[in-house]
């Protein structure tokens, strides 16, 4: 199910999109995220996230 919410001016101000598998959405918000100021996620194992979690 995909939510799109427009401003007063008719622009798409926040968006919902719900995608699997998830490194789909990993992939897709890697490419959006720059684009529209944000972070990249990084998809990791739980091994890795132990790994560079902050302790």
């Amino acid at each position: 199910m995909d939510h799109m919410h427009l401003n007063d001016a008719g622009l798409v101000d926040s968006m919902t999109v719900a995608w699997r598998p998830l490194p789909a959405v990993v992939a897709v918000q890697q490419k959006l995220a720059p684009k529209l100021g944000g972070k990249a996620m990084m998809l990791v194992s739980a091994n890795q996230a132990e790994l560079i979690a902050p302790k």
